[in-house]
């Protein structure tokens, strides 16, 4: 089994001659019976999510994914048995039709599976994109009106930076996602009450970061990039291998 990580930014590892791309999706086999190749991928995972990449979380996803192997290893086991049975050592013009046939079949399988994956690709997105629009929370009014006051204060005080420094304490010591958002939507309105002071605008700033990292909406958009992500995946690759192997290979060959 392997982890399968979104990288939301270019990450550059020591070590590793690669540069992992961002919006991209990676999968690492941190299982593997290679210890060396085990250690090596457990150590790339480990340094990729320190710098901010996520494990995708679409089980639903990925096992429409993991499917492909499972149709190409039956169709495997299939052929093969076409291929070494004596029932059709008088007939090999029937065994020929029959492995066509599997092959048709196998064809006709990833492609439903291709049609899968898209269709739970474009359900899972719509199923988030509604989960961001019912997190918007309506401003907690006790919130609003503090912020308020706070602009007030900025608009006619004489130092507003010692305003913006007693606010950031108070952000900081806030809980409740519900404040956090009001603190969030209306930091336009702070940046605007000090529009042309550039350090009380850094500190604004600052402020709106600290409300911004509780936003739910975070989380949403980020799953939102990994399903972008997800759409340009390729998932035929074990198929696309097969089906080169096939015309590569020699004859006695058994594929």
């Amino acid at each position: 089994m392997g982890e399968k990580l979104f990288i939301p930014k270019d990450i550059k590892i020591d070590g590793v001659e690669n540069t992992y791309q961002g919006n991209g999706i990676y999968e690492f086999d941190t299982n593997t019976e290679n210890k060396d190749a085990q250690a090596r991928n457990e150590y790339i995972v480990n340094q990729l999510k320190a710098n901010g990449a996520v494990v995708v979380p679409f089980e639903n996803i990925n096992a429409v994914e993991r499917s492909v192997n499972s149709i190409l290893e039956a169709h495997k086991a299939k052929k093969e048995a076409l291929l070494t049975t004596d029932r059709y050592n008088d007939y090999e013009s029937e065994r020929v039709y029959q492995l066509q046939q599997l092959e048709e079949q196998l064809e006709k399988d990833i492609t439903e599976v291709q049609k899968k994956y898209a269709e739970t690709v474009a359900l899972q997105e719509k199923e988030v994109a509604n989960k961001a629009i019912s997190a918007v929370d309506a401003n907690d009014q006790n919130t609003e009106l503090f912020i308020n006051q706070t602009v007030n204060r900025l608009l006619f005080s004489d130092n507003p930076l010692q305003e913006l420094q007693l606010l950031k304490i108070k952000v900081s010591a806030m809980a409740d996602e519900k404040q956090l958002a009001t603190v969030l939507n209306n930091g336009a309105k702070l940046l605007e009450a000090v529009k042309g002071d550039k350090e009380a605008e850094e500190v604004v700033k600052e402020i709106v970061k600290m409300a911004k990292a509780s936003d739910k909406q975070n989380e949403y958009n980020l799953q939102l990039q990994m399903l972008q992500a997800l759409k340009r995946q390729t998932i035929t690759a074990p198929y696309d291998n097969y089906k080169r192997a096939i015309r590569n290979k020699k004859s006695g060959d058994i594929i």
